[in-house]
């Protein structure tokens, strides 16, 4: 069946006809726009379509144009193209854009396609890793005190600690659980089973999270491709029908953010099951955007599936798992499979397959009663926006799901320069962390043994101060006391040398101008 493009129909109803990956995992030989044609030309083959068919495209995160760019390579020329960028979540929101061009007949198939070699071009140092979304607009207000990303999840996964008495042996589940779905994936990119004491006694990253804490970095890509309805009979494979989505916003700045315990998803979630008919308790499987395993848990609460403050119990006892109450990213998510660099569109993927009974042997999700899975919910996170999807089998529901940013009240560890009397708040690794006193349990992290008081300790701090410690770095103490005591047998330190300022001091504006007026 053959459509003019812009056909005048309202309200079609909307399916996936055709999903599909590219090679993912560690492709060091293929560049990005080889993966995106790669995932197009499969997810084509899969939908059973001709390829002139399709007058919509949507892609992000390639060249400066990346519709127009990534179209010409791949040979198409759409009426309709969607560019929207709102990191991880992007595709999510994509897909809610296309169903609904679909819908209004402003196209008839749309092609989503997603492409990246992020890990080859840092191993092969085409390119550095990201820190931060820049010093830009409201961020530079945030930016002198030295968040990272990773730093501002971590301080939200802190709060829910401290406020519902989250424990690091319930997030680190998230992480076994995850790899433990991945264990049958034979596209996974880390399939060995771990413990949750392997997960915190790893290194770490950002307090409280450890490595097995946050998401991999992989290359790969993807496709998906919207059809609408009168393109179902010409399918190769049964259809997955878009039921409902829906968006929100939160912050950009941590101090805009009313609440960091509570992610957009909250809204966005609500929008879609609203939307779709349907409510959380008849979800069968779950795709959850994993960046950090506590965005799998608040995003778990704020879509409904259990109590503000109860993600942490829930999480326990294999709930997660392939064959458990709630199976959640059955691929292994961003923690295990793969995380190319926004995943969202990896989620649509996964989901697809699973409802259609595609999944495979020892990795397809069944009902208690041995059917396949009837509905699915798809949560894209992005930045510090939260977007998703969700939908049933013959309907996959597209909700956008809610970004995790750092709470503002909780504060990171202070710890005192080695140079000079100022402090500075990124904690470094090694025995230099003290946990905030605000903070109801250990810091969830392998204890590092006080070294015995020796003649040479000082005698108001002992050998416990950050000031009389040895260095982390070099392992030697100090030869002059920084810690304003006395009896440890060195010199006072002397005052420090202002042509050589420290790197982490703030400069200040001098107490006089310099005319000296």
């Amino acid at each position: 069946m053959r459509l003019t493009p812009g056909t005048p129909s309202r309200n079609r109803k909307v399916a996936v006809a055709g999903v599909a990956l590219s090679d993912c995992g560690r492709v060091d030989e293929a560049t990005p726009y080889a993966l995106h044609a790669q995932a197009a030309r499969r997810a084509l083959a899969d939908s059973g379509l001709d390829r002139s068919v399709i007058d919509g495209f949507a892609s992000a995160g390639l060249g400066t144009l990346a519709p127009v760019e990534v179209a010409e390579y791949l040979g198409l020329r759409p009426t309709w193209v969607d560019s929207t960028s709102v990191g991880g979540a992007t595709w999510e929101v994509m897909a809610a854009h296309a169903a609904d061009a679909i819908a209004a007949g402003h196209a008839n198939a749309v092609l989503l396609v997603y492409g990246s070699t992020a890990r080859a071009d840092i191993k092969a140092k085409r390119r550095t890793a990201n820190l931060s979304f820049g010093a830009r607009g409201p961020l530079q207000f945030e930016v002198p005190y030295g968040h990272t990303l990773i730093a501002k999840y971590a301080m939200a996964a802190r709060r829910h600690q401290h406020q519902y008495g989250t424990t690091l042996e319930q997030l680190a589940q998230i992480a076994v659980q995850a790899r433990a779905n991945a264990a049958t994936n034979p596209d996974a990119m880390y399939r060995d089973p771990i413990t949750v004491d392997e997960v915190l006694s790893g290194p770490m990253i950002a307090d409280p999270f450890t490595k097995l804490h946050c998401c991999i970095r992989s290359d790969g890509g993807c496709a998906v491709l919207l059809v609408a309805e009168d393109h179902v009979p010409d399918l190769a494979k049964r259809p997955v029908w878009v039921l409902g989505s829906g968006t929100a916003v939160s912050h950009t700045t941590m101090a805009e953010w009313d609440d960091f315990t509570v992610s957009p998803a909250a809204v966005s979630g609500r929008l879609a099951f609203q939307r779709a008919g349907v409510r959380p308790a008849e979800i069968d499987l779950a795709e959850i955007y994993d960046a950090f395993t506590y965005m799998t848990l608040v995003t778990l609460e704020d879509l409904g599936f259990c109590a503000k403050g109860e993600g942490g119990p829930f999480v326990e006892k294999g709930r997660l798992l392939r064959d458990g109450e709630l199976p959640v990213n059955t691929d292994g998510g961003g923690l295990a499979a793969c995380h190319p660099g926004m995943r969202g569109l990896f989620l649509l993927v996964e989901a697809v397959r699973q409802l259609r009974g595609e999944a495979g042997p020892g990795r397809q999700v069944h009902k208690p009663d041995g059917t396949l899975p009837q509905l699915a919910v798809a949560s894209g996170t992005g930045g510090w926006f939260c977007l998703g999807n969700r939908g049933p089998r013959t309907g996959i529901a597209a909700r956008p799901t809610a970004a995790v940013a750092p709470s503002a009240g909780t504060r990171a560890p202070r710890v005192r320069c080695l140079a000079c009397p100022t402090t500075r708040t990124t904690a470094p690794p090694g025995p230099l962390r003290t946990p905030h006193p605000a903070s109801p349990r250990p810091l969830g992290r392998r204890p590092t043994p006080t070294p015995a008081p020796s003649a040479r300790s000082c005698a108001a701090c002992g050998s416990g101060t950050a000031s009389c410690r040895p260095s982390p770095r070099s392992g030697r103490r100090p030869s002059r006391c920084r810690c304003s005591g006395s009896g440890c047998g060195r010199p006072p330190r002397p005052a420090f040398p202002s042509r050589t300022p420290c790197p982490w001091r703030r400069p200040t504006r001098p107490a006089t101008p310099p005319c000296g007026s």
